[in-house]
């Protein structure tokens, strides 16, 4: 997952963690691109929390707008 995300899925975490994120402010923007620029430079592998971040991202772009409909009366 690391060289992954330096390499192959770097313009897909730009897009979805940097560019417009979805999840209503749950980041910090800022310390979301120092997390991302100190994995890319190799300073620390912060590849799980990236990991994280995505898929959470990725979860509640599929799932916020339908999200109160969704929960039981």
């Amino acid at each position: 997952i690391d060289l992954w995300f330096r390499a192959e899925l770097r313009p897909l975490l730009e897009d979805l963690l940097l560019d417009q994120p979805r999840t209503g402010g749950l980041y910090h923007r800022g310390a979301v691109a120092s997390i991302l620029e100190q994995h890319w430079r190799g300073e620390q592998n912060w590849c799980y929390a990236i990991w994280t971040m995505l898929a959470l991202e990725l979860f509640w772009r599929k799932w916020q707008p339908s999200w109160p409909d969704t929960l039981p009366a």
